[in-house]
């Protein structure tokens, strides 16, 4: 495994359409989202709330203009435009439960924020992506599991690749805040101003691209990426930790982009992960990031 920066590679050509797409993206939008969303949610534990959560995401695609419905027993939330059935297509997710007790402003509701403004800039565009709002994946995975083996294979859609959102608004830039994942033999920056990014194999191409996106349209927030070869995600299960795993484990390609949890932010897990510890402008940032990278794989 290898670790790659974005300030050390070349830039992608500027476009002026990607720019202008970007310039939409709103932090005002995405904190509102966050603060909306910031409620224990666990689906066993809190399960009243874990239904108004996925209502209140569906409502969100639904005012966007959006096809939106409920997947599969576990209520994951999908949104698409046009005919997607045997198509090629982008899968943009982020899961929407919390752990018990715990608002989840960073766990998850900064991605799903953060999903939802990558579908409300490209609304307009007919594009070939799925976003899916995942339940229960504090309980295993059962939401994307079920997403993966149930709606990607009745669909017959090609999957070109899944951008899994899993925490994206935790920034701490003072030296040694930021801790390597337990296990991995990499060296990485120990200050916890980065957009975390996991690539397998089948994604390295899509990794190399991200990372020149990244320099290109936010060189604000670098990208660290770390690379897997030849099959090692599986002996490194601190990678196996969110809604990435079920495409994986069907030998899809799917990246994960992280803040990287509980590696740098002290609020996870805990009732203080409430809206008031993020930096709304570091969550903006890193959508444009994902946002750029999906546009730039579309052309």
């Amino acid at each position: 495994m290898l670790v790659y920066h974005s300030e050390k590679v070349k830039p992608v050509e500027s476009q002026d359409s990607v720019e202008s797409i970007l310039s939409n993206i709103s932090k005002e939008y995405l904190e509102g989202i966050v603060r909306e969303l910031a409620f224990p949610r666990h689906r066993i534990k809190e399960p009243e709330s874990n239904l108004e959560a996925a209502e209140l995401i569906k409502g969100h695609f639904d005012k966007l203009g959006f096809n939106t419905e409920f997947q599969g027993e576990f209520r994951n939330v999908i949104a698409w435009r046009g005919d997607l059935q045997n198509k090629k297509i982008i899968v943009v997710g982020a899961h929407y439960d919390s752990v018990p007790k715990t608002p989840g402003a960073d766990d998850n509701a900064s991605a799903v924020a953060s999903m939802l403004g990558i579908a409300s800039a490209l609304k307009d565009l007919d594009l070939p992506i799925i976003y899916v709002a995942y339940n229960c994946e504090e309980e295993n995975f059962e939401g994307s599991t079920s997403f993966v083996k149930d709606w990607l294979q009745e669909s017959n859609a090609t999957l070109i690749c899944a951008h899994i959102l899993e925490m994206m608004a935790y920034r701490d830039k003072t030296p040694g805040s930021q801790k390597v994942p337990t296990g991995l033999p990499i060296k990485m920056s120990n200050t916890a101003d980065f957009l975390g990014l996991v690539s397998h194999g089948p994604t390295k191409k899509i990794r190399k691209l991200a990372l020149r996106v990244a320099k290109t349209y936010t060189p604000e927030v670098p990208v660290m990426a770390l690379q897997m070869y030849f099959g090692l995600e599986k002996r490194f299960k601190v990678l196996w930790r969110s809604d990435h795993v079920p495409f994986w484990l069907a030998g899809l390609p799917a990246l994960m982009w992280t803040d990287t949890s509980e590696y740098r932010n002290p609020h996870y897990h805990k009732t203080s992960d409430t809206p008031d510890t993020l930096d709304f402008d570091f969550l903006t940032s890193n959508t444009k990031t994902v946002t750029a990278t999906i546009l730039h794989q579309l052309t």
